[in-house]
């Protein structure tokens, strides 16, 4: 007698379905009892949440400062034209942005400064000033040091942008 339908044994899949559902039954337990990892938050009053009432430094001890998160300022998207006046501490990196095909003037503390560098970018000393320049995007280290005293650096990291 031909028939439609493939012949299956009961008995293997009454056997899936108890297992099923007891894996279910392990994973609604999990999720429905969290692991208490012994942090006790205070409870928040219905008010509060309704945006009915703030709460006060006084009601909660004044144990916590309310601090408003500042949006970070837009980054420009081009080179700001114009000198700039930065403070460096030896042994702290400081990253500034040059301009890509320009020269680059940069005016340090030292009176003979000596420049060390493995980049590409064309640097020159002319007094106590700096010439960088560089035909590409790629980041220019520099140390930058006096010559009478080579071991307080200053680390200058010079982004190029167009």
């Amino acid at each position: 007698m031909p028939s439609d339908r493939l012949p299956c044994s009961r008995a293997p899949l009454s056997l899936l379905m108890m297992s099923l559902a007891v894996f279910v039954t392990g994973i609604s337990s999990a999720v429905a009892q969290p692991e208490d990892i012994g942090i006790e938050l205070p409870p928040i009053p219905d008010a509060v949440l309704a945006g009915e009432w703030t709460l006060e430094p006084d009601d909660w001890g004044g144990r916590f400062l309310r601090v408003k998160a500042e949006s970070p300022a837009p980054s420009p998207t081009h080179l700001e034209v114009g000198p700039v006046t930065v403070e460096a501490t030896i042994g702290v990196n400081l990253i500034l942005e040059i301009a890509i095909d320009h020269l680059n003037r940069i005016l340090t503390p030292f009176p003979n400064p000596q420049v060390r560098t493995v980049s590409d970018a064309s640097t020159r000393v002319d007094g106590s000033a700096i010439y960088v320049a560089t035909g590409n995007e790629t980041p220019v280290t520099l140390f930058v040091s006096d010559a009478s005293d080579p071991n307080h650096a200053l680390s200058l990291t010079l982004a190029p942008r167009r």
